[in-house]
């Protein structure tokens, strides 16, 4: 019967004739879907065949007795929806042994996915096909696909769910008529977790589940969420709840904003349940703010164009004087005929075409009427990563109205070996260079046995000092300002050495006493062509200090890349001072790297012997976006058993990072990122260090560059 009254109801919508597109835009304010009780877009407890746009990225918090449930969610694509999930399972102790962890309740970590098979259009709905706990420890398990069409201000969700989400009304699982494996599904709880249990997917009693959302008019985009329960309450959880008095769950939807949204509602007939959720868009460019700090212009620039027109040796110092007031810094330079090179740095604008077109403004305003063309190199440890030729003409003609696309057809974008020391102005430096700064850092650890969350705050000192244009040395020294470490009492049983899971001892000893976290030398070198290296030397990283090289070999006209780096490095003492531990070993790595140009997807293969002497395979996929933010996940695959990798089975996470001049009026080159690995296990761990060759030579990349032209005006 229920199902009969959702057909008509579906049906009697369909026919009704369309509201005049002037009421609807005026009544209703759509603020785009959000996210359910389980951190993924959907009704209240039931998935949907929603997607936010690819960049996004958004957080969920939820109470819904017994689970409080935080989520983080990454939209890499408008057709891929991943998220990651930590709940407080408060019904059922972390640990019968009060010894071990008191009264604290179970945590549990998982992954999810969703991906979309079809995009909403005038006749068909979208569908989407999804997974819960896709890598955990099952408790959440469940498979779906699901259904949605939007009816003016009404969108209409149904779906088929699998596994936890199997308790709508029960059918005979449809896929029995593909093979018997699916008739029965086998419930893989607990163990170590982490693993794909593929042999359940999609097997066992499969069940209808079904909502709906209407928005609300004149109301500010307030919706009213109400489904017919997709949970298996016999199947979810750890205890399974058995005082259900609803199959209905009802919700109202409120936006305080276009990114925040909150939720009330009424589950299982008796549960009041409560969300907040938080969604944005970094893909695009500079998505946040207006920028305070547009091109300048030279003061009086026909009487400098006088003066360097008169003579040369002003307009060398003229190009140094005013690219250093926009924190452009001028290598070299030299006129020859009608051409105007030079080399520069910079460190202010993390778009290097950006750089590129205010170093191309100052020039145009200053440099003398016989100059044509323009030939800049832009260097980064005295290593050229690209020389770009620019008609002059070509530039002023477009440059107050910022056609960039017209410019693409008169410049040309090369990398050549750096031209400095054949230029006939080359500005004297007094090494050392040194540039401090102090910033705060917040360090977290969710989960564990002895409590929820441990916290420290710390004030960092971050320091490089630059001794020649090669070599320079990079420090960061911390001091703690706050944190709860004290209350950390369980020690690593992890069978292998603890490269990675004694990070208590580090955190306990660092409380009341400067740590160093770094004590980095550098030499940068680039030996031929495309082909880019760095020695290092020194405290390396929070555990380990030591010694290494890296080689890069990357094609400017490529996509791809190779890598090796080797480290000879030894476990340093808890106290993170100067002294070390008797550990010491030798890890490194080869690395393939490859960039598909139309999607901004990066590939990252590395494969050798990792710090607790286990050899594998780290495979690293991530997606960069015009905004420069990138979202990524990583697994690592070793020559260790589960049991010996313990809790987890393999290391695997996700992360992203932000150009902090998302968020700022002015533009910045540095940037922020987030990582989670659901545990903290020795296995697959590699060494950290500074200034990655990768990184550093991004720029050296024909790609890249005209992907970024865009900005060559801004």
């Amino acid at each position: 019967m229920r199902k009969s009254r959702l057909a008509w109801i579906i049906l009697f919508i369909s026919f009704q004739s369309p509201l005049k597109s002037q009421y609807n835009d005026y009544a209703y304010r759509f603020f785009g879907p959000s996210f359910s009780n389980y951190g993924t877009l959907g009704i209240v407890n039931a998935p949907s065949a929603r997607f936010h746009p690819g960049g996004t990225i958004g957080f969920s918090w939820s109470h819904n007795q017994p689970y409080l449930r935080g989520s983080l969610i990454a939209y890499p694509f408008d057709w891929f929806e991943a998220s990651y999930q930590y709940a407080d399972i408060n019904n059922y102790l972390y640990s019968p042994y009060k010894e071990f962890s008191g009264g604290q309740s179970f945590k549990d970590k998982s992954f999810d996915a969703k991906f979309r098979i079809t995009k909403e259009g005038d006749r068909i709905p979208a569908i989407a096909i999804g997974f819960r706990d896709l890598a955990g420890t099952g408790i959440f398990a469940g498979e779906y696909v699901v259904a949605n069409k939007a009816f003016r201000n009404l969108d209409i969700s149904i779906g088929l769910g699998w596994g936890a989400l199997s308790g709508g009304d029960e059918i005979n699982n449809p896929l029995i008529k593909l093979s018997d494996r699916f008739r029965t599904r086998d419930i893989v709880v607990g163990g170590e977790g982490g693993e794909f249990s593929i042999d359940t997917f999609f097997s066992g009693p499969a069940a209808i589940f079904w909502g709906i959302e209407y928005t609300l008019p004149f109301l500010h985009g307030a919706t009213i969420a109400a489904e017919y329960d997709p949970i298996n309450y016999q199947i979810e959880g750890l205890s399974k709840l058995k005082n259900i008095d609803s199959k209905f769950n009802i919700a109202l939807k409120y936006p305080i904003s276009d990114a925040i949204r909150l939720r009330i509602g009424v589950t299982r007939g008796h549960t009041l349940n409560f969300s907040f959720s938080y969604n944005k868009n970094f893909g695009t460019r500079d998505p946040y703010n207006i920028k305070n700090d547009p091109p300048k212009a030279v003061p009086y620039p026909e009487v400098v164009k006088e003066l360097t027109s008169a003579d040369v040796e002003r307009a060398y110092k003229a190009l140094l004087l005013y690219l250093k007031e926009r924190d452009i810094k001028l290598q070299s330079a030299d006129i020859n005929n009608d051409v105007l090179a030079l080399t520069y740095a910079q460190n202010a604008y993390f778009e290097k075409m950006r750089g590129l077109g205010r170093t191309l403004r100052i020039a145009d305003q200053i440099a003398p009427d016989y100059i044509k063309n323009f030939e800049f190199t832009q260097t980064n440890a005295d290593i050229a990563l690209f020389t770009a030729d620019v008609p002059r003409e070509s530039f002023s003609r477009y440059k107050d109205q910022k056609m960039h696309e017209p410019l693409l057809r008169d410049i040309t974008i090369n990398r050549t070996s750096n031209p400095r020391k054949d230029h006939a102005f080359q500005p004297s430096v007094e090494w050392p260079l040194i540039v401090n700064s102090f910033v705060p850092s917040l360090q977290n650890q969710v989960g564990g046995p002895d409590g929820f969350w441990f916290g420290q705050l710390d004030i960092k000192a971050e320091s490089e000092i630059l001794f020649s244009r090669t070599v320079n040395l990079s420090t960061t020294i911390g001091y703690n300002i706050w944190n709860n470490y004290s209350d950390l009492k369980l020690e690593s049983s992890s069978v292998l050495q603890h490269v990675r899971t004694d990070v208590n001892r580090y955190l306990r000893a660092s409380i009341n006493s400067p740590f160093i976290n770094n004590l980095q030398g550098n030499y940068f070198f680039n030996p031929a062509g495309d082909l880019y290296g760095k020695f290092s030397a020194g405290i390396l990283e929070r555990m380990f200090g030591g010694y290494g090289f890296e080689l890069l070999y990357k094609p400017f006209d490529s996509l791809w890349g190779i890598g090796i780096e080797a480290w000879r490095v030894k476990q340093r003492d808890y106290e993170m001072q100067f002294s070390f531990l008797d550990y010491e070993t030798t890890t490194g790595h080869l690395s393939f790297y490859l960039r598909e140009p139309k999607t901004g997807i990066f590939l990252n293969i590395s494969g050798g012997r990792f710090l607790a002497e286990d050899s594998g395979i780290v495979v690293d996929l991530s997606r960069q976006f015009k905004s420069g933010m990138n979202i990524g996940a990583f697994f690592a695959r070793t020559d260790i058993s589960k049991e010996e990798f313990g809790e987890g089975s393999f290391d695997k996470g996700i992360y992203f990072n932000l150009p902090l001049q998302i968020f700022n009026k002015n533009y910045r080159t540095k940037q922020t990122g987030f990582s989670i690995r659901p545990l903290t296990r020795d296995g697959a761990a590699r060494i950290k260090h500074n200034f990655n060759l990768w990184s550093i030579t991004t720029s050296a990349s024909r790609w890249k560059l005209y992907k970024d032209l865009e900005t060559i005006y801004e």
